[in-house]
């Protein structure tokens, strides 16, 4: 089954503009296992990416924005993504009373794959706690 790392999450303030703008960047990487990587290369299996920026709360965490993924359909053996800075309304990550715990998730969703068999994969970078 696939694994995605998450790594790298970067989030920063334009100092310019009275911290109406946020950047937002960071970097994934999705490995394969043989079998996935045998339907890649044979054209069969190709997942389709996405990235949300969510934060972190004790009943249900809040989607705050969607991310670009650098791909819209990954094969096995695509290598890592640097995505960003991509800038968004710093008003988005303020999702909280007092510290917010903004992390990113990735999710890769197998897309025509043989027999109609579904690979899903998640991975979640580390917490960014900021205070605005």
């Amino acid at each position: 089954m696939a694994t995605i790392a998450v790594k790298n999450l970067k989030i920063t303030k334009d100092a310019n503009k009275s911290n109406e703008l946020c950047f937002v960047s960071f970097t994934y990487s999705v490995e394969c296992d043989r079998a996935e990587q045998v339907l890649s290369e044979a054209g069969l299996l190709k997942f389709e990416i996405k990235a949300s920026l969510l934060g972190y709360d004790d009943w249900f965490d809040d989607h705050l924005s969607d991310m670009p993924s650098g791909t819209n359909h990954y094969k096995c053996g695509g290598g890592e993504f640097n995505i960003g800075p991509v800038a968004i309304p710093c008003s988005i990550l303020d999702e909280d009373f007092g510290e917010d715990e903004i992390y990113l998730k990735v999710t890769a969703t197998s897309v025509g794959a043989p027999g109609g068999n579904e690979y899903t994969a998640e991975g979640s970078s580390d917490s960014i706690t900021l205070n605005f």
